[in-house]
């Protein structure tokens, strides 16, 4: 399976520790997702995580790129994600306060024309989701996955899966 679709990254890419290449991950990007699982696990009584409807997402406009706010800081769990993946010591952990989706280009995402009426317009502060978009995010499926790019070059690939 090749990585895409909508993902929250959790660190930094870098080598994995094993390979003992400078700049690599201080811990294991298995053992953190193994526990990342777990604490899911225990903390919905072994029910999948979703994104809740009262969540403080937001979507906005970044130089042309249209992003959703997904910040962990509101949902414990969320937070408890966050701290196993810096306590793992992975490289550069994300903030969960500042975890986002990056969605594309607007011009990617609309064509030439530019922007859809109801895209944020660009330069305005994040502005809530639309009710359908919002629902279908609280829909979704979520996994912990690790992304490994072969000798550094792409295509990434995610065949290390965890449902959380």
């Amino acid at each position: 399976m090749h990585w895409g679709g909508l993902h929250v990254t959790l660190c930094t890419f870098a080598p994995k520790l094993s390979s003992h290449v400078a700049g690599h991950h201080g811990g294991s990007l298995k053992q953190a997702q193994q526990e990342m699982a777990e604490f899911v696990r225990r903390a919905k009584g072994g029910q999948r995580w979703r994104l809740a409807a009262n969540a403080p997402v937001t979507w906005y406009d970044s130089r042309g790129t249209l992003g959703i706010g997904i910040p962990g800081g509101w949902s414990k769990t969320l937070r408890g994600l966050g701290e196993i993946v810096r306590k793992n010591g992975l490289l550069n952990a994300r903030d969960p306060a500042g975890w986002h989706m990056t969605l594309g280009a607007l011009t990617a995402l609309t064509g030439s024309n530019g922007a859809a009426t109801w895209f944020p317009a660009k330069g305005a502060p994040p502005c809530a989701l639309p009710p359908e978009l919002l629902q279908q995010l609280c829909a979704a499926s979520w996994s912990v996955v690790i992304v490994k790019r072969a000798g550094g070059t792409a295509p990434a690939k995610d065949n290390e899966a965890v449902e959380i």
